[in-house]
Order: structure tokens, then C-alpha cells, then sequence
């Protein structure tokens, strides 16, 4: 798999909710990140 660096703008509430949870679960912003928007896609295709 090739890996493509890209830029997002986000709320900064969110950003310090992310940061939050990238400590607990001793993870990167790019690992959750990616995580989430796997799961996103898995939950539309099922629709």
C-alpha cells in the first residue's frame, strides 16, 4: 500500500479531543486518523 501525505484543517476542540484520546491509547494522530476513516467508509458501504 502506498502512503500519501495529506492536510486537514480541524476545529481546534476537536483537535484537543484527538490529541486527548492519542495519549490514552499510546497512538499517533495519523493511526486514529486513519482508524476512524477506515471505519467511516466500512459503515457507508454497508448502507
Amino acid at each position: 500500500m502506498t502512503v500519501k501525505t495529506i492536510q486537514m484543517t480541524i476545529d481546534e476542540e476537536l483537535l484537543v479531543s484527538v490529541d486527548a484520546l492519542v495519549q490514552e491509547l499510546g497512538t499517533s494522530r495519523s493511526a486514529l486518523i486513519r482508524e476512524a476513516l477506515e471505519e467511516a467508509l466500512r459503515r457507508h458501504r454497508i448502507r
